[in-house]
């Protein structure tokens, strides 16, 4: 799949390049009190950022951009620099959801430090971010590409990682809704026959060229589906003591989880040079095995992994979850049976034989 828009750039738009470029500074320690001694100092301006404090002055700059590009309480794909009238746009879901995550990361790094200017802006933008998003949901529980979009699976799908991140008791439930909504839209079938509106945001993006001729850029962002669903019902099932999830929407988080990770590892190239990384829905050569595919893959896998390894999760458990239902149902049918005909041990062996292949049937049919 790849969207029809004839010459649309793919590629990423400026506020996400920014989330990544955040995260990855988080994430590789560059708020830690002290750098440590691996890094390279690559230019004479790096030496100046050896201190704690001056890497977070430097990145006031960061902050003050992410706050001038809002649009009402969210974010759109690009900043204001390249909208030709900012009045026209409004935010859109995913790049809100996004760099929510990224300033409850950022929050987190600068968690008990008190002189940092900056940390009340962020926890403002965080919340308001998280409000404007239930604004959004639908009443089914999904949520569309922006306010005035039906619900699409992507999109759910970051919006209920952002609404994950709160513990008040309204924000719980716009995300316990949002869970089931995705349980019930993101089977293997459903996700293998996702729209072109699913899987992509197109948006324009205005560009003046060197001689100020004004250009309209029209730019395909893709949504890695299996991924970021998988990341989603991780976090979900992460939360589940405190979300209080009844035992049905466990095993259906679990089972999910376990097919999304079977979908996923499906993507994955498994020889040549590109061993290794995860193939995306577009079709334009060069195109077919993007880096936030391979990011958001590795980072899914990651979590399933670290769910089974703490014993939280069990595809052994989800098995003989299954197989004791299954043999419950064929109980009351025995009972039911022999209540109506009385007990013969010919027609009962029958019945025994036909519930156990019945059974073993179905397991096969849908096994993860």
């Amino acid at each position: 799949m790849a969207p029809q828009l004839g010459q649309a750039d793919e590629m990423e738009g400026i506020v996400n390049d920014t989330i990544f470029a955040v995260t990855a500074l988080l994430d590789g320690g560059f708020l830690e009190k002290e750098i440590s001694p691996k890094w390279l100092i690559v230019s004479t301006s790096f030496e100046n950022l050896n201190t704690y404090r001056a890497r977070i002055d430097w990145l006031s700059q960061t902050v003050s951009w992410i706050k001038s590009n809002r649009l009402d309480r969210g974010w759109y794909f690009t900043s204001s620099d390249y909208m030709a009238d900012k009045a026209q746009y409004i935010p859109a879901t995913g790049p809100t959801a996004a760099m929510v995550l990224a300033i409850d990361r950022f929050l987190k790094a600068i968690a008990g430090d008190e002189e940092c200017e900056y940390r009340a802006t962020l926890e403002k933008l965080k919340l308001d971010g998280v409000q404007w998003l239930k604004e959004i949901q639908h009443e089914s529980g999904g949520f569309g590409r922006d306010a005035q979009d039906v619900p699409r699976i992507g999109h759910t799908a970051w919006a209920l990682r952002v609404l994950l991140l709160s513990t008040d008791q309204d924000t719980e439930f716009a995300a316990i809704r949002a869970l089931d909504w995705l349980l019930k839209n993101t089977k293997a079938k459903q996700l293998g026959r996702a729209s072109e509106q699913d899987a992509f945001d197109r948006y324009a993006q205005a560009i003046f060229t060197k001689n100020q001729i004004f250009r309209k850029r029209i730019i395909a962002h893709e949504h890695p589906l299996e991924a970021i669903v998988l990341i989603a019902l991780c976090d979900a099932f992460q939360h589940r003591g405190r979300l209080s999830l009844s035992s049905g929407r466990r095993d259906g988080v679990s089972k999910a989880i376990f097919s999304l990770t079977k979908q996923v590892i499906g993507r994955q190239q498994k020889d040549g040079p590109l061993r290794g990384a995860f193939r995306s829905r577009r079709n334009s050569p060069g195109e077919e095995y993007p880096l936030y595919w391979i990011a958001h893959s590795v980072l899914a896998l990651s979590q399933v992994r670290d769910l089974v390894l703490g014993g939280q999760i069990s595809a052994s458990r989800n098995f003989f979850s299954s197989l004791i239902i299954r043999a419950l149902f064929v109980a009351i049918a025995i009972g039911v049976f022999i209540a109506i005909k009385g007990f013969d041990y010919r027609e009962l062996a029958i019945l025994l034989i036909l519930g156990v292949a019945v059974n073993v049937i179905s397991i096969f049919l849908t096994r993860e």
